[in-house]
């Protein structure tokens, strides 16, 4: 019984897709999915090329070049049709391109002139696409509809980024839409969120606090802030001050009253910072460890010590946790969890707000050693996703 169980269990997580991406030294991936199935991965090769390979839901493969964008903050976002955009800087300068559900791009296109920093992608379920940016000490946006370039170009006083003379950012930009196209714009260093009605580009402000914050904000088909009444860093060496951690509802495009999280001690919970993910956990660091605190509609049900880091929640209340030197696996609302995918060390996942499930790409070929030191030969990536 308990042999059968686990193989139905296991069939959650689809068969890995292995494919050739033989990598430079030291460089990242990218990945985003969506809601069909589809899946981009960015990663770049020992040539110094930026690739870019589409895995579509019908089990075809490309790959190809992504023109110059060589950079290390690239961000990628994949449409409901598998029209890809990526974003990125280059010294100083934001640039965008597109992509065909062929996997085909367009030449990079010149968003930003200079100082721009940190680049955001969000898409919505009708296909239109957000650019947030970071530009000074103020937050940049900019539309594009489908087909079309990326237009109506502001630059907003808030939410407002947070710097550390020398050293570069405290805060990072936030976007996202909403199941009915409402958009929302943060930063993780401002107590208040930018948000459009839906299918419209004007952006309200929002308070979320009477003051500073250091804030996090997820949204899905409902959304959920955390925050601490604290101001951010601008001393790296510093920190941010710990403040007593709150938590907050958002539906249609309106936040609830706030709630104050408790601790397993029942005090509230003291923190730096927090991680929420939609629709009911928040991840933050307290002196006994990591905790993840549980709510339902609003209201706290739960806090345990966890020293998984929880990656991302779907839109049914599903989580993926990171186990350290270990591996991935998903915890269910009801508390049952899907086995480990083997081999996830270092995984890159990526997560559609409006649907269930998860992707995972991760390199198979990746070992520990007695020393504790993680090799690999970097020559191609597996895909998986849990359903």
């Amino acid at each position: 019984m308990l042999l059968a169980l686990a193989a139905a269990t296991t069939l959650l997580w689809s068969q890995p897709v292995t494919f050739a991406a033989v990598r430079a030294p030291n460089t990242g991936v990218q990945l985003a999915t969506n809601a069909q199935g589809d899946a981009l991965a960015v990663w770049t090769s020992r040539t110094q090329r930026v690739r870019a390979t589409l895995i579509r839901a019908n089990g075809t493969r490309t790959t190809r070049t992504l023109p110059g964008a060589l950079t290390d903050d690239l961000v990628v976002v994949l449409d409901s049709r598998a029209v890809a955009t990526a974003a990125w800087t280059r010294r100083g300068r934001l640039y965008t391109a597109s992509a065909t559900p062929h996997n085909r791009w367009s030449q990079p296109r010149r968003v930003a002139r200079s100082g721009a920093v940190m680049p955001t992608l969000a898409v919505a379920r009708d296909r239109r696409v957000l650019l947030v940016w970071t530009t000074g000490t103020r937050t940049g946006v900019a539309w594009r509809s489908p087909a079309r370039r990326f237009e109506h170009a502001q630059i907003l006083r808030r939410p407002a980024p947070v710097l550390i003379p020398g050293e570069g950012l405290s805060s990072r930009n936030g976007a996202a839409f909403d199941p009915r196209g409402r958009a929302y714009v943060w930063t993780t260093c401002d107590g208040v969120v930018g948000i459009t009605r839906p299918h419209a580009r004007t952006l309200r402000r929002v308070p979320l606090t009477s003051g500073p914050a250091a804030m996090s904000l997820s949204v899905g088909r409902t959304g959920l802030a955390s925050w601490v009444p604290t101001r951010c860093t601008t001393d790296a060496a510093a920190g941010t001050p710990p403040g007593i951690l709150h938590a907050n509802v958002l539906r249609d495009g309106r936040f609830g009253p706030p709630t104050i999280l408790t601790g397993p001690d029942g005090q509230p919970l003291k923190t730096s910072g927090s991680t929420a993910f939609a629709p009911g956990l928040v991840a933050a660091w307290a002196d006994s460890g990591l905790l993840q605190v549980a709510l339902v509609d609003g209201r706290q049900t739960a806090v345990v010590r966890d020293d998984r880091m929880p990656l991302a929640a779907d839109a049914a209340g599903n989580v993926l946790l990171s186990t350290p030197y270990i591996g991935v696996t998903v915890r269910r609302p009801d508390g049952t969890e899907d086995p480990l995918v083997p081999g996830t060390l270092g995984p890159t996942w990526a997560v559609s707000p409006f649907a269930t499930g998860f992707g995972v790409l991760y390199d198979p070929d990746l070992t520990t050693g007695p020393d504790h030191r993680v090799t690999s030969p970097a020559t191609r990536l597996s895909l998986t996703f849990w359903r």
